[in-house]
């Protein structure tokens, strides 16, 4: 009797481990970048260069900010349990909240 191998799942590709612990407070860190950003369009001085300072700074946030978006996809497609583990996590639910904050400073920006 000939033996076939089984097709691999979609989701079966590479684990990718760097992925395995990845955790919503990294979201905060995008989340700052923009605020500083919008903070320093905001100011009432007249700085040479202070605009296109932060709208170096504003740019960072939003690749930040898609990179990120993509890494948690992947870490919600490969390392579902996880992902589900961080939700029942006490210490870790107050970064949820981060997300939407992330979302409103990169797209508030002035």
């Amino acid at each position: 009797m000939a033996t076939y191998a089984q097709p691999r799942p979609l989701l079966a590709a590479p684990r990718l481990p760097a992925l395995r612990h990845l955790g919503p407070n990294w979201y905060a860190t995008v989340m700052g970048t923009a605020v500083v950003a919008n903070a320093g369009a905001a100011l009432p001085l007249a700085v040479p260069g202070l605009r296109a300072a932060c709208v170096l700074v504003w740019g960072l946030s939003a690749v930040l900010l898609g990179v990120l978006l993509a890494a948690r996809a992947g870490h919600w497609a490969y390392h579902r349990d996880q992902a589900k583990a961080h939700l029942l996590d006490p210490a870790v639910a107050p970064f949820y909240g981060c997300l939407s904050m992330a979302l409103l400073a990169v797209g508030g920006a002035p």
